[in-house]
């Protein structure tokens, strides 16, 4: 369950964000949040992260499809006690269906968080999917490379965890 309300909790997050952006950021220049740091600012993006593969939307369907359906055939495979790794897979899962649903239509995702030094170094543009599915994979990272961490939140002892 928390696998579901948390993917669901992050599309809705998603896309009220990116409505929000649509109907007030488009027609304006940007609101800036902290001066010289910080701005929302209406953008559209067809590539991935970073503007990796642009105006390459059917590639990156196929690619967030495909991505979906392992994240969710993976939750299955978890044990019941694992909430930790289902609410990460939640973020990812979440993330990923709300920039598909914006490549499927609009062909392009919105992007709206805009993080500067001063207007001339720029991270690029992104959306809360974005925030959601990197937060995830990080988070995989850190289960993966301290697995110590992963089961002392969920309660597993190193004992335990041969017999899941």
């Amino acid at each position: 369950m928390r696998f579901y309300a948390t993917a669901i909790l992050v599309l809705v997050i998603d896309q009220l964000s990116k409505l929000i952006a649509l109907q007030y950021l488009r027609p304006i220049e940007g609101v800036e949040i902290i001066p010289g740091f910080f701005r929302l600012y209406y953008a559209t993006n067809t590539g991935g992260a970073f503007s990796i593969l642009s105006d390459s939307t059917a590639i990156l369907i196929i690619f967030s499809l495909v991505a979906i359906v392992v994240i969710f055939a993976w939750q299955f495979t978890l044990p019941h006690k694992d909430w930790v790794m289902r609410i990460t897979l939640g973020l990812i899962f979440g993330g990923a269906i709300g920039n598909l649903i914006d490549r499927f239509t609009r062909g392009f995702v919105i992007d709206f968080l805009d993080f500067h030094w001063r207007y001339r170094l720029h991270w690029p543009t992104f959306n809360f999917a974005d925030t959601f599915i990197c937060i995830g994979v990080g988070l995989i990272v850190v289960w993966t490379v301290f697995p110590q961490i992963h089961h002392k939140i969920i309660g597993i002892s190193p004992c335990e965890k041969e017999n899941r």
